[in-house]
C-alpha cells in the first residue's frame, strides 16, 4: 500500500541477486535485480 501520495513510478526496489514474486502477491514499483526477476501465477505488478 502506498501512502502520502506516493506513486508506483517513483518506488524502486534494488535486489542484490534474484527477485521472486510469490503466488497471488501484489507488487508496486520498479524491481532492479542483479540476476533475475520471476513472477509466479496470480502475481500482480503495478510498475516494471
Amino acid at each position: 500500500m502506498l501512502i502520502n501520495g506516493a506513486q508506483p513510478c517513483r518506488v524502486f526496489w534494488q535486489i542484490g541477486s534474484s527477485a521472486t514474486l510469490g503466488v497471488n502477491s501484489d507488487f508496486v514499483g520498479h524491481i532492479l535485480a542483479l540476476t533475475s526477476i520471476t513472477a509466479s501465477n496470480g502475481a500482480e505488478v503495478e510498475g516494471q
